[in-house]
């Protein structure tokens, strides 16, 4: 056996391990970060509905909070100290730059946590630190395993819990109408793109009710960050 046979050997052994401890980690299952899923099922604007629980504890019903409005809904959970902390300071920021949407009650903000164990603690703690306790900003968690495969199958996340309870999850925003489905799926997790795209979604919107007052007027702030 000559020495290129033994390292060809050799790397095959190693990668073959380096398989087995991915798949012991994420208990076999393939992790999926990509946006395509949810870009995809966006496109057929699905009703974003499904077995949840409030951050009160009680049992929501499967409807988002705040029907009629404009939602903005980010996927989390409280452990998560990677992509959520980026997530966050950008639907903080947008949130702050809504804030005239948000109080005349046609937007309204919503965290997503797709552990159960969140509710009500730990999604109430989420939600008081990026809103600063400001009203216009509720948060939910899926009630079981079963919610959060139909969170999958419908909406396109992607949420994966390792042996250690930590989950991989898709990232990014969607925007949800006021009737329930899907407007659009937000991959960039960037202010200025966000805050465009639910200026747009409220445009549309007030297009289908035929209000009055052009949105323009009453969001000034889109002007700071088209630049």
């Amino acid at each position: 056996m000559n020495a290129l046979t033994l390292r060809l050997g050799f790397g095959g052994v190693t990668l073959a391990a380096c398989l087995a401890t991915i798949a012991i980690e994420t208990q076999g299952f393939r992790i999926l970060t990509s946006a395509q899923q949810p870009a995809v099922r966006a496109r057929d604007h699905p009703m974003f509905e499904l077995p949840l629980l409030a951050a009160n504890g009680a049992t929501q019903s499967s409807a988002l909070p705040a029907a009629g409005r404009l939602r903005i809904v980010e996927i989390t959970y409280e452990r998560c100290r990677s992509i959520c902390a980026v997530q966050g300071s950008v639907l903080t920021q947008a949130f702050r730059a809504l804030h005239h949407e948000v109080a005349a009650q046609r937007l309204h903000f919503v965290s997503l946590s797709v552990d159960a164990l969140d509710c009500p603690a730990g999604v109430g703690r989420r939600v008081q630190r990026l809103s600063a306790g400001a009203a216009g900003w509720d948060g939910v968690c899926v009630r079981d395993e079963a919610a959060l495969a139909l969170l999958t199958k419908r909406i396109g996340v992607v949420a994966i819990q390792d042996k250690l309870r930590d989950y991989r999850h898709t990232e990014g925003i969607f925007i949800v109408a006021a009737d329930g489905h899907v407007m659009s799926y937000q991959p960039s997790l960037k202010t200025q793109t966000l805050v465009l795209a639910i200026q747009d979604a409220l445009q549309t919107a007030q297009a289908k009710q035929g209000a009055a007052e052009p949105l323009a007027k009453r969001a000034p702030f889109v002007e700071r960050y088209r630049g």
